[in-house]
């Protein structure tokens, strides 16, 4: 199979020793143009002597730029569970290619739902509903149908006020929060394993962007003209029960969420539902040890988590003021195990990818 293809790339993923489950690499490369379209293209993962053990590892390409393609973005899905230290992979061009199976899909870009028309983006752990024009996820609907933000355009705490990232407070006109207005947004990439969103609203001076994995999403706040914080105002499985959900924290404690809680630099955080066990996390990206970062349930109605947010604060409180930065979030099994921590850190922890220039096989 190997000897069918002209071209090809090494690519050395060396994991840190730390879990990766369901974790999607990204390396840049430069194809080359004999063979630079990505339907050419299989990736093998092979073991130390070159062997291969996997003919078709999922990935996707996205050119940094038009035709002639010279360099871009290999993304590639590691499916369930993967141990060890170094993993081989080799990307081979200018053959018959190979076809992979759409793990993120934008089922609709015009969905009624919840006041505005949503884009819903389908993937392996949950479905997103984005409002575009206000740069805000109104629902994170999981496997069986559990809305873990239950947005509405009514009321307050029972529905307003929640979503996903809600960076400006509520009482000065809000941002990348649904139900508002004000943003413009626009898909710059999708394929099987991504699907790229970007929104900027000049009312705020706010940039971001969304990149959709097939387990998790990640926000990159690209540009701020105002403190800002990230807010997960929402409801665990479906609904906030202060007797049964609960709080897991970096240090392994578990926490119900019936109580008030703060820390400073808190590195991620995930939200479990007490009868299904399923669990949300949420990573800031960022080494940040004097930054308040704080809990409260609102009203028995949604969690009101804040990176970046002094306890119970006015509009004052956001803490962060520099751009960028990064947060990542996803479901999770059982978040009260061993197992949901490692999700966790194989999506905080970075990796090291080495890349071989490209090789040509030599002609007989």
């Amino acid at each position: 199979m190997i000897d069918r293809y002209p071209y090809q790339i090494d690519i050395t993923y060396d994991q840190r020793w730390c879990k990766r489950i369901g974790k999607v690499f990204e390396v840049e490369i430069a194809p080359p143009q004999e063979a630079h379209t990505p339907d050419s293209w299989q990736l093998v993962e092979v073991n130390e002597e070159g062997e291969v053990v996997n003919e078709a590892v999922p990935f996707q390409f996205d050119a940094a730029n038009q035709f002639p393609i010279t360099s871009g973005t290999l993304s590639v899905y590691l499916a369930g569970e993967s141990i060890g230290n170094q993993r081989y992979f080799r990307l081979l061009m200018g053959g018959e290619g190979q076809s992979v199976a759409p793990l993120v899909t934008l089922l609709s870009d015009d969905q009624p739902w919840e006041g505005q028309n949503a884009w819903v983006i389908d993937t392996v752990m949950a479905k997103y509903y984005y409002h575009p024009t206000c740069g805000g996820f109104a629902s994170l609907i999981d496997r069986d149908g559990n809305d873990w933000i239950s947005y509405h355009p009514y009321g307050g705490s029972d529905g307003e006020y929640r979503g996903i990232p809600n960076v400006i407070f509520t009482a000065l006109g809000g941002t990348f929060h649904p139900g508002r207005d004000g943003c413009e947004s626009k898909i710059v990439s999708q394929g099987p394993l991504k699907l790229t969103i970007e929104t900027v609203t000049e009312k705020f001076g706010f940039a971001c962007r969304w990149e959709i994995f097939p387990e998790y999403a990640r926000l990159t706040i690209l540009r701020n003209a105002l403190p800002y914080w990230f807010l997960y105002e929402g409801t665990p499985g479906g609904k906030l029960e202060l007797e049964e959900d609960f709080l897991v924290l970096p240090n392994g404690e578990i926490r119900p969420v019936s109580q008030q809680w703060h820390d400073y630099g808190v590195p991620w955080i995930m939200f479990g539902d007490g009868k299904t066990k399923r669990g949300l996390f949420i990573i800031r990206h960022a080494d940040l040890p004097e930054t308040e970062d704080s809990f409260w349930p609102m009203e028995g109605n949604m969690t009101v988590w804040g990176f970046g947010r002094v306890r119970k604060s006015l509009p004052l409180g956001a803490l962060h003021d520099f751009s960028p930065l990064q947060f990542t979030l996803g479901l999770v099994e059982n978040a009260d195990s061993a197992a949901a921590v490692d999700k966790v850190r194989s999506c905080q922890h970075e990796e090291v990818i080495f890349v071989s220039d490209v090789m040509k096989k030599e002609e007989n």
